[in-house]
């Protein structure tokens, strides 16, 4: 069995891409393995939202369901929310809906037996958007929540 790298990546859109887990050497080992012989690094991906919608797609529960056993199985690590839109509607409205899609991801982790106490969130709206008003593709990139694990101590 190959040494896990320090960077794993966990890759999680919507259904209107593709789901993968994938890490530096290959698949994604199991969880337990990851466990044991992770370094201080966790996770990082993002979760994709369809336009103004806060609903996690059902393929994603998986995903998001194995780095919540990973937080459960490392007490070291802290999951971080980063949440955002894309450029379409009011600076309130974008700001209030990626809000909500933090609350929805941290949601699904808490239910998954994540302590609260262990879920940092952040909101941004439009405010950090990539794709401009006539990009109707790169805007589902900036509907997302990012998902970083780290050590407590904040290292990746």
């Amino acid at each position: 069995m190959s040494k896990i790298k320090p960077r794993i990546r966990l890759l999680l859109l919507s259904a209107a891409a593709y789901t993968s887990f994938a890490c530096a050497d290959g698949p994604w080992p199991a969880t337990a393995a990851l466990a044991s012989g992770l370094p201080s690094a966790a996770t990082v991906g993002s979760v994709l939202f369809d336009s103004d919608s806060t609903h996690i797609n059902q393929a994603l529960w998986p995903m998001l369901r194995t780095t919540a056993a990973l937080a459960r199985l490392r007490t070291d690590l802290v999951i971080e929310l980063d949440g955002y839109a894309d450029v379409r509607g009011s600076r309130n409205h974008n700001l209030t809906l990626s809000a909500k899609r933090v609350e929805s991801v941290a949601a699904f982790l808490i239910r998954q037996g994540v302590d609260p106490a262990r879920i940092k969130t952040n909101f941004y709206g439009e405010t950090r958007a990539g794709a401009n008003i006539r990009d109707r593709a790169g805007q589902l990139y900036d509907r997302r929540v990012s998902v970083t694990v780290t050590t407590a101590n904040g290292s990746t």
